[in-house]
């Protein structure tokens, strides 16, 4: 039960991200907001609202690590796929006991449910990138 709720958990969080990328309003507001109106007894609620937050605090840690895997820089990213991979870079860095092959795989899945046709493969490709060269350097990723 809990992988189901962490996969809508993170289902709820892109959209949350979505939505403050093209608002532009204040976060708080907006996740308040979005816990008020939907329905949220599926969801990993604690998952949630930490990881809301940190990404929200650490973005423009977040915005530079993508940027370094996206030559063609991240504003030319559409705020679909943006916010798929903030949640991805969150979890690869701020979140060491998620798996990286399970952040992928629900990022490929995300892009597959929110992004355009073929954005799910921009996604693997960045990620894969990411995760490969972080491997390298560092051997974080041993999981």
């Amino acid at each position: 039960m809990k992988f189901f709720s962490r996969s809508k958990s993170r289902k709820k969080i892109i959209q949350l991200l979505y939505a403050w990328q093209i608002s532009e309003r204040n976060f708080l507001e907006i996740k308040d907001e979005f816990l008020f109106s939907n329905n949220n007894n599926d969801i990993d609620i604690n998952y949630f609202v930490s990881s809301c937050i940190e990404i929200v605090k650490n973005i423009k840690i977040i915005d530079n690590k993508i940027s370094l895997y996206v030559p063609e820089g991240i504003s030319r990213i559409n705020p679909v796929e943006n916010s798929i991979l903030r949640l991805a870079v969150f979890e690869f860095f701020f979140k060491n006991s998620i798996p990286y092959k399970v952040t992928i795989n629900e990022s490929i899945e995300l892009a597959k449910v929110f992004g355009a046709k073929n954005s799910y493969k921009l996604i693997n490709k960045i990620l894969d990138k990411m995760k490969n060269f972080e491997k390298i350097k560092n051997l974080k990723f041993s999981k």
